[in-house]
């Protein structure tokens, strides 16, 4: 219980530092609404109103209460928090932003561009639609942005002339010149991994929250960090087996019975070779219920950690394969998370199976294990 209240603490603290800007300009803002609205309220003390204009006025409030607010916030929060993969946290993310923004978008460096991995509001302003919008594809050495965000791993927030070639981000996203965008770094494991991209499309009003928009990028981008260490529980040993009993003794009769004259050898027949997916079917077979879990609980964590590597290394992955050196290029992944793997998942079976390695031929290496050559197995 020690351990795992310890762990809550930490990432309790690590939230909150994280957090701690955005929401402290939150509520400069509520205080700054709160102040006007008195000001507003003693300038109108005693004035009468026609009927026909409260009425006008109370259409006119009633039209903005679904704005997002603090309780959309919070809802999108808990929305991003229960998504269980990284697809499914990226797509909530996109979901919910897009209440906080006219246009939405998610960028990944894949190769020497920045392509939009998903999109969305991009349909309902017009100019392009939201499947045009993924087929954006951004150069990196353009200074746009994208590159800003991501090799400043700093938000930018301002107009659109922030950066000399944001007229070819504009030109691939339905050439609308937004009053306001704001692009944001996605962290993972200590470096950016995508970069998120919200902007006030055709609306000359700028985009709704900028301050929302950061609290859920920056809990997205812990949801992804953290989600093997959520999903993978500690996989603990299995039970000793029980002694087999010894059987009885047998005693010995008094006249053995005759022994048959041998008969003339015959030759041994041909044993196929057993493959190791079979051989893996019969050690499955001889497993108990509990042991098996275990060892499914194994797996499922190296194809966690597998399908994170080739996520957020798309472009190196392809060129891995081609030129047979995966291992190579993505060595420091690969070790960071096999280190992972073997502090998650218990020595007994980490020694006896090797499943993060199968996972790496099988999934980033489509099969071809002469391409992660220099992996330590």
């Amino acid at each position: 219980m020690d351990g795992a209240s310890g762990t809550s603490s930490k990432l309790g603290e690590l939230l909150n530092a994280r957090l701690a800007r955005p929401l402290e300009t939150l509520r400069k803002e509520l205080g700054s609404a709160k102040n006007a609205l008195a000001a507003a309220e003693t300038a109108l003390a005693g004035v009468k109103l026609d009927p026909a204009e409260l009425e006008g006025a109370a259409r006119s409030a009633s039209s903005h209460e679904g704005g997002p607010g603090l309780r959309q916030l919070r809802e999108g929060v808990m929305v991003l928090d229960s998504a269980t993969s990284q697809v499914a946290i990226l797509n909530a993310l996109m979901t919910e932003a897009v209440r906080f923004a006219q246009r939405v978008a998610l960028f990944i460096a894949r190769g020497d561009s920045f392509t939009c991995w998903a999109a969305a509001g991009f349909t309902r302003t017009g100019g392009i639609t939201d499947e045009q919008a993924k087929a954006a594809a951004i150069p990196i050495r353009l200074a746009t942005v994208l590159k800003y965000a991501s090799e400043s791993q700093q938000i930018y927030l301002g107009g659109s002339g922030g950066q000399p070639d944001n007229d070819q981000l504009y030109s691939r996203l339905g050439n609308i010149d937004p009053v306001e965008l704001c692009a944001v770094p996605i962290k993972n494991k200590g470096r950016v991994a995508a970069v998120f991209y919200a902007d006030s499309g055709n609306s000359r009003e700028g985009i709704t929250s900028a301050e929302g928009l950061e609290i859920l990028v920056t809990v997205a981008g812990m949801a992804v960090e953290l989600l093997p260490v959520r999903q993978a529980k500690p996989v603990a040993a299995p039970a000793a087996p029980q002694p087999t009993p010894h059987p009885a003794p047998v005693h010995a009769t008094a006249q053995p019975a005759p022994v048959a004259a041998p008969q003339a050898a015959s030759a041994p027949r041909p044993v196929a070779a057993v493959s190791s997916p079979a051989m893996a079917a019969v050690a499955e077979g001889t497993r108990s219920p509990e042991e098996q879990k275990l060892h499914d609980a194994a797996k499922r964590f190296a194809r966690l950690l597998v399908s994170e590597i080739k996520l957020y290394n798309e472009a190196k992955v392809v060129e891995g394969r081609k030129n047979r050196d995966l291992y190579q290029r993505l060595k420091d992944d690969i070790d960071r998370s096999r280190q992972m793997y073997g502090q998650r998942v218990s020595p007994k079976i980490a020694s006896s199976t090797n499943y993060f390695f199968e996972e790496l031929v099988n999934t980033l290496a489509e099969g071809d294990k002469a391409s992660l050559a220099g992996f330590p197995e």
